[in-house]
């Protein structure tokens, strides 16, 4: 009976401490972000996207097409027990880059949605995530490469552009690396209390609502709508925006779109900015469990063919597991797809390779020689 009584208060001393310790991980830990200061709040009030409580899209979105608890256990089952080809068995091939030979129009993927590029002798990079796409410790870790991208490989930054705050776009560790390399953080509305409580200074940051844009000497950044959601805690419904960015300089133009779920906006909003040179379009991590949010390779075709761009680098692939379907599924599910389209050039560099969207785009069919 003793023993029993022991076990017992014990095993309530280890609860207390571990509730006391996730408690202040969730509460302290600065993965989480912190919040809209007095400016941004004004703001966001300000916002047509913005009902005073929440941040919407511009048309009827669900996060979840199906059973809230089906998914989550699908989720899980898929965690413990992954399908074959799930994750790749070998390093990824990548490259060391070279930021001394960058020139003009020169694109670098480093997996997922972040992408280097030069235009009018200015550097910019979307969503930098360099650590992993997770706020819990030793998960959301990018697979194995042969090469490990590095912030430190990186040139000077003219302006990171950041889509929204979910953690495989915004990387708390990469934003505070970057910040000695970078002129200018470019966000939408409400992330700016995340820099900020990440040690960025105001004065380096610009928060935009959609449509609104920015003035980098000749290169102007514009963020346009996209069809996705927000939050970096549970218990937050949408309290910052999300978008994409079109990039114009008298050599560019350029689409990034970011997380995405098919929608309107291409054809309505995104469209009149064009002709477009070349377009970033999410391309992986989709599920028929978030199909609202998410864009499946035939949706992604869709908005190909809405904003009429005929180059393109297909992202949110090959880098971390993120959705249920295998890793190489969605690069050959839109390669097959984009057959019957002669205009339609895809670019499928390796991570870390630099190449020029006014050359030949590459088309090396890399993963194919990753088991």
């Amino acid at each position: 009976m003793h023993i029993f009584i022991s076990i017992i208060k014990w095993a309530i001393i280890i609860f207390i401490i571990l509730s006391i310790g996730v408690y202040l991980f969730l509460h302290f830990h600065p993965v989480f972000g912190g919040s809209p200061d007095e400016q941004s709040l004004t703001r966001i009030h300000q916002s047509k996207a913005f009902d005073g409580q929440q941040f919407n899209n511009i048309e009827p979105t669900v996060k979840l097409t199906s059973d809230e608890d089906g998914s989550l256990l699908k989720w899980i089952g898929s965690y413990f027990t992954p399908p074959k080809g799930k994750n790749p068995n070998q390093p990824l091939p990548t490259l060391m880059l070279e930021p001394s030979t960058l020139i003009n129009n020169d694109f670098v993927w480093f997996g997922h949605s972040t992408v280097l590029f030069k235009t009018e002798n200015k550097i910019f990079i979307t969503d930098p995530v360099f650590y992993n796409a997770s706020p819990v410790p030793f998960t959301g870790n990018a697979f194995n490469m042969t090469h490990k991208p590095t912030i430190d490989e990186l040139p000077q930054i003219d302006a990171v552009l950041i889509s929204h705050d979910h953690y495989d776009h915004l990387d708390y560790k990469a934003i505070q690396k970057l910040d000695k390399k970078t002129e200018l953080f470019v966000a939408p509305l409400g992330v700016k209390g995340h820099l900020q409580h990440w040690g960025i200074e105001n004065q380096k940051i610009v928060e935009l609502d959609w449509d609104e844009h920015i003035h980098i000497d000749n290169v102007t950044l514009t963020f346009v709508p996209a069809r996705h959601f927000s939050g970096r805690r549970l218990n937050q419904d949408n309290p910052t925006l999300w978008g994409g960015y079109v990039v114009k300089s008298p050599d560019l133009s350029l689409y990034f779109s970011a997380d995405s779920g098919y929608g309107t906006h291409y054809a309505e909003r995104i469209k009149k900015y064009g002709p477009f040179d070349f377009a970033m379009i999410e391309n992986g991590a989709y599920d028929k469990d978030w199909a609202s949010i998410h864009e499946f390779p035939e949706q992604t075709l869709q908005a190909i063919n809405d904003i009429g761009v005929h180059k393109i680098l297909p992202i949110h692939w090959g880098k971390f597991d993120l959705a249920n379907h295998s890793w190489k599924e969605p690069i050959e599910r839109l390669l097959e797809i984009v057959k019957p389209y002669n205009d339609i050039s895809l670019a499928t560099p390796k991570i870390g390779q630099v190449f020029n969207i006014k050359k030949p785009l590459p088309n090396e069919l890399w993963w194919r020689q990753v088991n």
